[in-house]
């Protein structure tokens, strides 16, 4: 059952990808096929460069919070690749890292989630789905730690079900990013090109 809706919610996932996907073609959006020098040359900066600590503001003005993020985002990426590769994971020194990571990027999470309460100025513009998308992942590493530790019947259906969530979720609000990032930064990616706008050059 666990698995049925795991799979389910992968297909939910593809379903608003495809989605988005077709509504980008009546807006001008270059296929890859047909991308020119200059926009070819774009994506490749978006997806390199622009993705570097050293060209985020953020990375600069935040860097202990940019660590913390970046730490949460790589365990949830793990976490979430668990149910389809767990056969890698299930025993040896891969199981041990696995569980290292998803524990630290746990508590990386939990420190994003206190440092959202604490700080007044963040705690002001934050919204039901700020916190709701990081009491989501909370429970994703958790589980995922859990059975790769515990490694039972009942600790993997935990995990399918924390991952289901976040599926069933991402097309909306804050996980949104996650679902859409590859989409979001080819366009924006073509854009940069098309404008000649290179920030290292």
């Amino acid at each position: 059952m666990g698995q049925t809706i795991f799979f389910f919610s992968l297909a939910w996932c593809a379903f608003f990808l495809s989605l988005k996907s077709f509504k980008r073609r009546g807006k001008g959006v270059t296929p890859p096929w047909k991308l020119s020098r200059a926009e070819v040359k774009g994506v490749f900066y978006n997806f390199t460069f622009l993705m570097s600590p050293f060209f985020k503001e953020s990375a600069r003005l935040y860097p202990k919070k940019f660590i913390l993020g970046l730490g949460m985002h790589g365990g949830v990426v793990l976490a979430l690749l668990l149910p389809l590769l767990w056969p890698l994971f299930e025993e040896g020194w891969m199981n041990s890292l696995a569980a290292m990571a998803t524990l630290t990027a746990a508590h990386f999470a939990m420190a994003l989630l206190f440092f959202r309460i604490r700080d007044r100025e963040l705690r002001a513009i934050s919204i039901f789905d700020d916190y709701a998308s990081l009491l989501l992942t909370m429970f994703l590493l958790g589980s995922a730690t859990l059975h790769l530790v515990l490694k039972t019947a009942a600790t993997n259906d935990i995990l399918l079900m924390s991952a289901s969530l976040i599926f069933f979720a991402m097309p909306f609000g804050k996980l949104k990013h996650a679902l859409f990032f590859f989409l979001v930064r080819y366009d924006y990616g073509t854009l940069l090109g098309k404008r000649g706008v290179f920030k290292n050059e």
